[in-house]
């Protein structure tokens, strides 16, 4: 561990003299790669691509005899956007993630993560506007973290529990449907019908948990969160982790997610009955510029999840979660300008979650702790975090630790 805190102040240094940084993003980088196709620009094409690489630490990594560090490609994405006037959008998105140098994990098959067109049915600077759209998309409904951008978090990443349906009824957090969603006064919404992907489901044991059911059920779910602040872009479903003082957002919110006969349960004699997916939940964020150049960015979270009796996904970290309850809360502080350097900015924050699962053998926490230091905006920066990492263990809950260096920049 000591040799890796060494190696994270020796990146302070180097880094500590880097070009002038503007807030969100970068000043050179205005509208990014944008190819107007007519004067007035309301034909126009645009590319952003980023990419998220990662060395990480891990000491007696669940209960392993011996420390380990390896790296990982995070995220390498490409997501390009066209519209032919301000009624129509088409977007595709697509990438890898988390490639690492494992056995088997060399040219990794590159997949669509969204792929949908967007019809503004009723837009302008009116108090309710109307979007319609379909395809495979992101407009998840159930929190704000379960539609978060992968491009500003203010942590690390999310803490995967957001996501409930991960790569199994969904593809990378996208399932295919349709969607509404625009804003009506001072409260922005969306809502989708959608069509989750069916997987061959385990069979489930004579009194056992539940497991996830193949069915032909379509899903539904919703999030409507009140602005009390400024109002955020509804334009595409990625929401912001921090503004990085840019915004002076005050939101509360809430969702839902609900699968009709999603899981699939046998009682002792054997005989099965079908389960619905009922997900819930409620948050709020804020993000608020302090005297300045400093700004306050904090967000929390409560999940209510059922996916029937007794489910329970993962081993460790992320992955551990299930029919129960789940609290996760996040803080971050820009600090002054000049901490630094006149143009680097600093960042400092934490993260912790608290889950209460039906089928784990107690409670458990997961903690964090680290920094963001902003080269130039979200454009460009290093996010090092420190993590208590809990994992079953027989009939124990227990922890390891985890640090994590990420660089990325994005255009």
């Amino acid at each position: 561990m000591k040799k890796v805190l060494l190696l994270f102040a020796a990146l302070v240094l180097l880094f500590s003299s880097t070009p002038d940084a503007q807030a969100q993003g970068s000043k050179d980088y205005s509208g990014g790669l944008k190819v107007k196709l007519n004067d007035d620009g309301s034909k126009y094409f645009r590319l952003i691509t980023w990419h998220q690489f990662q060395g990480i630490y891990s000491e007696n990594t669940e209960g392993g005899s011996t420390d380990n560090f390896s790296t990982r490609l995070r995220r390498s994405r490409f997501l390009a956007f066209a519209q032919m006037n301000k009624k129509f959008m088409i977007v595709t998105h697509f990438g890898i993630n988390s490639q690492s140098a494992s056995t088997g994990a060399k040219k990794p098959q590159l997949f669509m993560h969204d792929v949908w067109v967007n019809y503004t049915l009723v837009g302008g600077k009116s108090d309710f506007t109307l979007d319609f759209g379909g395809g495979l998309h992101y407009w998840n409904g159930l929190s704000r973290m379960t539609m978060s951008s992968t491009l500003n978090y203010l942590q690390l990443d999310a803490p995967i529990f957001n996501w409930p349906n991960i790569e199994r009824t969904d593809q990378f957090a996208r399932q295919m449907g349709y969607y509404i969603k625009g804003n009506a006064g001072n409260i922005k919404y969306d809502f989708a019908i959608l069509e989750p992907f069916k997987q061959g489901a385990p069979a489930p044991t004579n009194g056992g948990p539940a497991v996830l059911n193949s069915t032909d059920a379509w899903a539904f779910n919703g999030y409507a969160a009140y602005q009390f602040g400024d109002k955020e872009s509804t334009f595409f479903p990625f929401h912001v982790g921090t503004y990085v003082g840019t915004k002076s957002v005050f939101n509360i919110g809430a969702g839902f997610y609900v699968h009709p006969k999603g899981s699939i349960v046998a009682d002792a004699s054997g005989a099965t009955s079908e389960k619905d997916h009922m997900l819930f939940a409620v948050d709020a964020f804020y993000d608020k510029p302090i005297g300045s150049d400093m700004a306050l960015t904090a967000y929390g979270v409560y999940y209510n999840y059922d996916f029937g009796d007794n489910y329970l996904r993962g081993t460790s970290g992320g992955t551990l979660f299930g029919t129960g309850s789940i609290i996760f809360a996040q803080a971050g502080l820009l600090l002054p300008g000049n901490i630094l350097s006149d143009t680097d900015r600093l960042q400092p924050f934490v993260g912790f979650s608290f889950r209460d699962l039906d089928g784990a053998p107690d409670s458990f926490t997961h903690f964090d702790v680290g920094a963001n230091w902003f080269l130039d905006g979200h454009n460009a920066k290093i996010t090092c975090q420190y993590s208590k990492v809990p994992y079953i263990s027989g009939t124990d809950i227990e922890s390891f630790s985890q640090f994590i260096v990420q660089t990325q920049i994005y255009l």
